[in-house]
């Protein structure tokens, strides 16, 4: 596919650290414990698995100072790509183990990713990750950090393995941000089943999915989801290296595509998963035929969908369509 303009809404900064960030955070790390450490295994045998492999790269942002290098770092990148708006989610309770508050986690990625931005010409929103196995307490502390930040275009995710914790010590804090009028997102339809997608629409009425490709087991689910506009953040090589599906080719994006539903594609991570938004595309090219077409459509939808204001909106859709370059 040529280049475009693209829109990427699930990315998570916390498991996206490269090689040369890695290596300034730890001197002496080689490529062959990188390759080892910081990258998923290239299948896994389930979400729980995958998420064990991502504690490395968090160990290294634990100060101001290695979030910083990261996220200019992961912006310039992501940039290069031809991501020209971008959804960066991180979870700040995760990056307090040398003694950093959680506010100056998200303050010093807050400022850095606005000043990355600029400087590469790409707008980009900050989403707070609360976490599933996180307690109600740490939820709520998550939810008030989005609140609190929601003049910073922040919004709120609860991410983590649905199959193995419940929602419920949840639901406090999506009724925080929901009082406060801050967007929100949801992981479902990845670790668990369509039944988990089902309980999240029920209980949270999100407008946002994150995955939610396990709903296709449902087609009634997938009528719903059509019908009320609920827009699924699908992440397709991620899903295959989790072991949801065998092959690129037996991914349900296409078919939830062709179906209707609002959908847009992500990488999910950068290091976890070995992918760039570029190749992304050309593997559902590869897969189902499709075309920049194709592309600049799923992307108009993603920009639709996403966490920011109406002018940042209408300047990414002219850069999709075209009408502005650079």
């Amino acid at each position: 596919m040529d280049r475009a303009a693209l829109v990427e809404l699930h990315l998570h900064l916390d498991i996206s650290i490269s090689f040369d960030v890695a290596t300034r955070l730890e001197p002496g790390l080689t490529r062959t414990d990188y390759e080892l450490d910081f990258r998923g295994p290239a299948r896994c045998g389930d979400l729980a698995e995958f998420l064990q492999t991502t504690s490395r790269q968090v160990a290294l942002l634990q100060s101001a100072d290695a979030l910083r290098l990261h996220t200019e770092d992961l912006v310039r990148r992501i940039a290069a790509e031809g991501v020209v708006y971008a959804e960066l989610r991180f979870a700040p309770l995760l990056h307090t183990a040398a003694g950093m508050a959680p506010e100056a986690a998200v303050e010093t990625v807050v400022e850095t990713a606005a000043r990355a931005s600029a400087g590469a010409g790409i707008d980009t929103t900050l989403i707070l990750c609360s976490l599933r196995h996180f307690s109600e307490a740490e939820s709520l502390r998550t939810a008030d950090l989005a609140v609190r930040f929601a003049d910073h275009a922040v919004a709120f995710d609860l991410a983590g393995d649905e199959g193995g914790f419940s929602l419920s010590d949840h639901l406090p804090a999506f009724r925080r941000v929901i009082d406060a009028g801050v967007p929100y997102t949801v992981h479902a339809g990845e670790g668990a089943g369509p039944e988990s997608v089902t309980e999240v629409l029920d209980l949270l009425a999100p407008k946002r999915l994150g995955h939610g490709v396990r709903a296709v087991e449902d087609p009634a689910l997938v009528e719903r989801i059509i019908r009320d506009q609920v827009h699924l953040e699908t992440c397709p090589s991620c899903n295959v290296q989790l072991g949801l599906y065998p092959s690129m080719a037996q991914h349900p994006v296409d078919q939830l595509y062709r179906a209707g539903a609002s959908i847009s594609v992500s990488t999910d991570s950068r290091t976890s998963t070995v992918t760039t938004m570029p190749e992304e595309f050309a593997a559902l090219g590869e897969s189902f035929g499709w075309t920049p077409a194709d592309r600049d459509r799923v992307s108009l939808m993603a920009i639709d969908a996403a966490f920011a204001s109406p002018e940042v909106k209408q300047r990414v859709r002219r850069r999709i369509t075209g009408e502005i370059t650079g």
